[in-house]
């Protein structure tokens, strides 16, 4: 009785444990499935997602070299294109200051001597050419300056032409055009016989205060050879005369004898022949000679 029971446990025990061999095989043979079959899907994924990176840098990289493509193409373009439109407008903006014959432009500036201001800079012929208010700040003034301009009237040169710095208006015309004259005597003319042809007063003579106002106290005075406070000379018709020797005509109440010693540069020059020769009425020209030689010139003889 013992012994069945001892050999059926005996075979019970058997059968379990390889009941047991058989499930521990499958269990391991199954893992080992699973464990294949999960390394092949790692390494699935893996170069996928190795296949994936090469394709995400490989478009990165065509992106790049495109940008940089068309990033070289506008930085070529570009400045090319912007060094032309700078060269065009140089070119334009010095055409026309040569177009507009050197005239300088003084852009709001304040209230100040018009006329110093065109002729600074080493500039003495200058002028006002024009002056209006400043658009962007209407206490100013836009000053524009030009060659041989007066209040914007031209005064081309004339070689037996001057005109003088404003001088005040109780100066003596006559005497202030022969201090500046600086021309050379033409034929049958005499230095004192330079005179005031034109007189330009406050603003249409460039005379301006230093606040901008013009200065009606003083006056620019253009002077030549034809014409005496602003009276044109009767034409010479005395061609024997040497003018050189005589004062130019003067109002017929002057002191001739005090100019013929200017003139000679001698005081004991005197005065002689005061007659009216080629001048307007109420003028006269004097001969200057010295004491010495008054009588042999006393009977001098005029022909036309």
């Amino acid at each position: 009785m013992y012994m069945y029971l001892i050999i059926s446990l005996i075979i019970v025990l058997i059968i379990i444990i390889f009941i047991d061999k058989l499930l521990l095989n499958n269990i391991i043979e199954n893992f080992n499935i699973l464990t294949e079959e999960e390394e092949t899907y790692q390494e699935t994924q893996e170069e996928e997602t190795y296949q994936e990176i090469q394709e995400e840098e490989t478009h990165q990289e065509t992106e790049k070299e495109e940008t940089h493509q068309e990033t070289e193409e506008e930085t070529h373009k570009k400045p090319k294109k912007k060094t032309h439109k700078k060269s065009k407008k140089k070119t334009y903006q010095k055409t026309e200051e040569e177009t507009h014959d050197n005239k300088i432009i003084y852009s709001c500036v304040s209230n100040q001597n018009y006329n110093d201001l065109c002729k600074s800079n080493n500039h003495p012929t200058y002028g006002v050419y024009s002056i209006n208010k400043c658009i962007n700040d209407l206490s100013k003034y836009t000053v524009v300056c030009k060659n041989n301009y007066i209040n914007g009237n031209h005064y081309p040169p004339n070689k037996n032409e001057i005109i003088t710095p404003c001088v005040l208006n109780n100066s003596d015309f006559n005497d202030t055009c022969k201090y500046y004259n600086t021309t050379n005597v033409p034929k049958g003319n005499s230095k004192n016989g330079f005179g005031a042809k034109n007189i330009l007063t406050g603003k249409n003579g460039d005379c301006y205060n230093n606040d901008g106002t013009p200065n009606n106290n003083k006056s620019r005075i253009i002077c030549n050879y034809n014409n005496s406070y602003g009276i044109p000379n009767i034409k010479k018709t005395y061609n024997n005369i040497n003018y050189n020797d005589f004062t130019d005509c003067l109002i017929s109440n002057t002191n001739f004898t005090s100019k013929c010693k200017d003139i000679i540069n001698d005081n004991n020059a005197m005065a002689v022949e005061i007659m009216g020769y080629d001048c307007n009425p109420n003028y006269l020209r004097a001969k200057c000679i010295t004491k010495n030689n008054y009588n042999n010139n006393i009977n001098m003889n005029y022909k036309s």
